[in-house]
């Protein structure tokens, strides 16, 4: 069972990986996708492990202790960031199992939006925590907004 230096760890794991294999593959935008996803779903896991020493095995778990109609006060999230949760989590999925779908620059540049919303949460919650500053690439530096913690640099493919 994971606890919240764990599910920390994997969060920072999963956000270098997106750096590296934004830096180095820039087309490849399914897996930046998940791992930034997969960010954020640790640093939720943190912090639920955090304020009710709880370790949801499931996604589905973990959306009920975190949703705003959750009993568990301390742990749940506020109506837009868990929403901004579910839009990360639903992209990935898009990114993973529908093949049909054509991922482009603008879904990565949404999860990164996400992704940053989630570590501005979680950094404010948890300032001892140290996120690094991240640079992550794409094609069009121009689809992406500005963001507090990851910065979005154009790389030519």
């Amino acid at each position: 069972m994971s606890n919240f230096n764990d599910h920390c760890d994997h969060a920072l794991q999963n956000i270098k990986f997106v750096e590296n294999v934004s830096s180095d593959y820039t087309h490849e935008l399914r897996w930046k996708i998940t791992a930034s996803y997969y960010t954020a779903y640790h640093l939720i896991q943190a912090h639920v492990a955090s304020k009710v020493n709880a370790h949801p095995d499931t996604h589905e778990k973990l959306k009920v202790l975190i949703a705003p109609s959750s009993v568990f006060t301390t742990v749940k999230l506020g109506g837009n960031l868990y929403a901004t949760y579910l839009d990360l989590e639903n992209l990935s999925r898009k990114a993973r199992y529908s093949s049909h779908v054509n991922i482009t620059e603008r879904h990565f540049c949404e999860a990164i939006s996400y992704l940053d919303e989630i570590i501005e949460y979680f950094s404010t919650l948890y300032p001892l925590v140290p996120i690094p500053h991240t640079q992550v690439y794409c094609t069009s530096s121009a689809l992406c907004a500005k963001h507090k913690h990851l910065e979005v640099l154009e790389k030519v493919a």
